[in-house]
C-alpha cells in the first residue's frame, strides 16, 4: 500500500481499531484475568478493589476525595460558551 486510503477502507480501518480496543478493554477488565494476575481465586473488584487499592496507592488515599463536580456561577458559565451555538 502506498499509504494512501479511500474513504471506505479508512472507515473500516477506524471500525476495526475501535472493535479492537473495545477487546482489549474488555480482556484487561475480566474477572478470570484479574485473578489470575493477583493470584486470588475469589477476587471481584466490587467486593476487594477498594482495599487493593488503598494497599497499592496508600498515598491516593491520605488527602481527603475530590469532588467529581466542579460548580461554577452563571457568569463564568456565559463567558465559557459565549460564541458557541
Amino acid at each position: 500500500m502506498n499509504g494512501r486510503h479511500d474513504g471506505k477502507e479508512l472507515a473500516r480501518l477506524i471500525e476495526r481499531s475501535s472493535e479492537l480496543k473495545r477487546d482489549l478493554v474488555d480482556f484487561a477488565c475480566s474477572p478470570r484475568l484479574n485473578r489470575k494476575i493477583l493470584r486470588q481465586r475469589d477476587f471481584t473488584w466490587a467486593e476487594h478493589g477498594e482495599a487493593l487499592m488503598r494497599r497499592r496507592k496508600a498515598w491516593y488515599y491520605r488527602r481527603e476525595p475530590r469532588p467529581g463536580v466542579t460548580v461554577i456561577g452563571a457568569r463564568l458559565l456565559e463567558l465559557a460558551f459565549r460564541g458557541r451555538g
